[in-house]
């Protein structure tokens, strides 16, 4: 049986190498990031509480580290839509779903 393991400092290679720019690829966000790094950290967490292994019982890691996600607030500052963008974010709704839309475009 394979064991999982993994901290904090487990994941700072792959942030280091995701947040710089590499041929033409962007770097990512703070928040994509932590949307990524939020999935091993559920996986561990699984692993710690629900799997267990068929013949003794024993969940796979006996206890889940304890997984930080990045709070620096370096998230995207919010701004206003333009017309432009209005016109393509309508074109790609359901139609069901337009009028919610514009009530949230118009009221913020």
């Amino acid at each position: 049986m394979a064991r999982l393991s993994g901290h904090n400092d487990s994941f700072k290679p792959y942030v280091d190498h995701r947040r710089r720019p590499l041929g033409g690829r962007r770097p990512l966000a703070a928040g994509t990031l932590n949307r990524n790094i939020a999935v091993a950290r559920r996986i561990l967490n699984l692993a710690a509480r629900l799997w267990r292994d068929e013949g003794s019982n024993l969940t796979w890691l006996a206890q889940a580290p304890l997984i930080q996600l990045d709070r620096s607030g370096s998230a995207r500052k919010p701004y206003p839509i333009d017309w432009c963008e209005q016109r393509l974010l309508f074109g790609e709704l359901a139609r069901h779903l337009q009028r919610m839309a514009l009530f949230a475009v118009n009221t913020g």
